[in-house]
């Protein structure tokens, strides 16, 4: 599963919705670079919704709020990226709120086995 940040309510429910680190973004080489991207972007998406004390609305969230949550959790970002949970495929960026999650990586078919030379199968 890996590290990732149940959003609760002041009474400490937990809600249908976790925050996750995109774990595919890279930050670039260049300085100008890195400070015009901006930090690395934390997404949220809904998780365990069975489970949950209340559904969170993450949609009603404010700016403040928002890079308020980032700020808390960049506190763990100490650890290696390798030990948080991915953002799924559909999650929605929590701060900076233009962030689009980094695809991943495309690994391609293995190959099919070669089949008999001349192309044709021995029939019985």
């Amino acid at each position: 599963m890996g590290w990732h940040y149940h959003y609760l309510d002041k009474r400490k429910g937990r809600s249908n919705v976790v925050l996750c680190w995109d774990t595919r973004w890279e930050p670039p080489e260049d300085e100008e670079e890195r400070k015009a991207q901006g930090p690395r972007p934390i997404f949220w998406e809904y998780h365990g919704e069975g489970n949950a004390d209340f559904k969170a609305q993450p949609d009603l969230w404010g700016d403040p709020k928002r890079q308020s949550m980032r700020e808390v959790c960049a506190s763990d970002l100490k650890r290696n990226i390798s030990e948080f949970r991915p953002a799924s495929d559909d999650a929605e960026p929590v701060w900076p709120l233009w962030s689009i999650l980094t695809p991943r990586a495309v690994t391609p078919p293995p190959a099919a086995p070669a089949g008999p030379a001349g192309g044709k199968k021995k029939g019985r």
